[in-house]
């Protein structure tokens, strides 16, 4: 047996002190670690499961990648002679705008404004003969027309109608002045702007607006005078109150159409208890019109005649209780040849232009004018590089040689060869 003495026997008693501390220090320290590790999976336990990711939204505008100006060609004979242009948008989504306005951000140019002018909005007016090139401008992006003014020579005006009567006050009416032109067509040229001017001989009986709207205030007779590039034409008015209606009297009494939208006004004149006669024709003065059926050919208030399709109907006017009757008949003509003009002055040099001229042909023997393309008809160039041709049948020619043009419509043809270069 190994005897142990007091210090020993303290150092053995220390160690197993210190054993026992360290364990319960050990254990005290698992058992917290094992506290908060579950405290926290209860935690995590507890927590909804989710996950997310930043999406960036970028909405881009659509962006303006072109620009058209419509009508691609314009020929404008008139002196004075406005038109409105329209420009189109093209844009990336496929999408297309109107920008003729100025407010889109749109501007506009003429390389020759003493021919040819534009304002901001489009509205072209022709003031001499030549040519002038228009270009539109949005957001850096162009387009060009070229307008081409060619002006026809007046040789007579014809102011219609050439009598009016009244037979109340105040009362008014609308006068017409037709143009007669070198080449055979005629143009209204009733308003101001086209050079026409009224003058009235007694405007105590009646005044007239710059474009032909008359008014009458008191009884009497008054000539009113019509001017225009030194031409005129006169028409009498006369003023009569207080008389009455007796019968009327329409003109024509037949309507025989061809063509649907073909056009007649009717005429209709009242004849009164005194022997006086009045054109009642305007809705002003008390006359109504009514179509028996507007499938046939419908009526407007100012006895406008207008042919829908084929077929008879009954046109009835009234006034005052008086009724008159027009039979009206369409029976649609078929075109049955073009004609091509042959052409007045020939080209010979380079740059020259030419109208051209197509007649049409029906099947009832009458002839009208479709050199315009919105009749229809379309040009053709044999050759191009010698001469172009426009779709209002304008030729211009390019260089030295002969070109052949064709005009078709419908199933019709013609050709011409205008000119030759030496």
């Amino acid at each position: 047996m190994i005897a142990i003495n007091k210090w020993g026997k303290m150092y053995l008693e220390l160690e197993v002190y210190m054993k026992n501390k360290r364990f319960l220090l050990r254990l005290l320290t698992f058992t917290f670690i094992l506290l908060l590790t579950s405290a926290a999976f209860r935690k995590v336990e507890a927590r909804p499961i989710s996950d997310s990711t930043l999406i960036t939204v970028e909405i881009q505008d659509s962006v303006l990648l072109d620009i058209e100006i419509l009508p691609e060609e314009l020929l404008l004979n008139r002196p004075r002679q406005q038109f409105q242009l329209r420009l189109i948008g093209i844009y990336s989504d496929n999408t297309t705008a109107n920008l003729t306005h100025p407010n889109k951000g749109t501007t506009y140019i003429s390389d020759n404004p003493a021919v040819v002018t534009i304002n901001s909005y489009g509205l072209l007016t022709a003031l001499s003969e030549g040519s002038a090139v228009i270009t539109a401008t949005n957001s850096g992006i162009s387009d060009v027309v070229e307008v081409v003014v060619d002006f026809l020579i007046l040789e007579g005006i014809e102011l219609k109608p050439k009598e009016l009567y009244f037979h109340r006050v105040p009362d008014s009416a609308n006068l017409t002045v037709i143009g007669y032109f070198s080449d055979g067509s005629t143009a209204n040229l009733t308003r101001g702007s086209s050079g026409t001017r009224y003058q009235v001989d007694d405007p105590t009986i009646m005044s007239i607006s710059p474009n032909g709207r008359l008014t009458v205030r008191a009884d009497g007779i008054a000539w009113i005078t019509v001017t225009n590039d030194g031409f005129y034409d006169t028409a009498k008015v006369t003023v009569r109150t207080n008389e009455d209606l007796m019968a009327i009297v329409v003109t024509p009494s037949e309507l025989s159409f061809t063509r649907i939208k073909q056009r007649l006004r009717l005429r209709v004149i009242g004849i009164y208890y005194d022997g006086d006669r009045a054109d009642i024709s305007p809705p002003g003065a008390g006359t109504q019109y009514y179509s028996d059926n507007p499938e046939v050919a419908r009526v407007n208030p100012s006895g406008l005649v207008t042919a829908t399709g084929e077929g008879t109907t009954v046109i009835t006017v009234s006034n005052s209780g008086i009724t008159a009757e027009v039979l009206v008949m369409v029976k649609v003509a078929e075109l049955v040849a073009i004609e091509l003009l042959p052409v007045k002055n020939p080209l010979t040099r380079v740059g020259q232009r030419v109208r051209l001229t197509v007649i049409g042909h029906f099947s009832d023997g009458s002839r009208l004018n479709l050199t315009r393309p919105e009749a229809g008809t379309r040009y053709h160039s044999s050759r191009p590089e010698v001469a172009t041709v426009n779709k209002c049948g304008v030729v211009t020619a390019v260089s030295d040689g002969i070109a052949r043009i064709t005009a078709t419509n419908s199933t019709f043809s013609d050709s011409i060869i205008p000119f030759w270069l030496r």
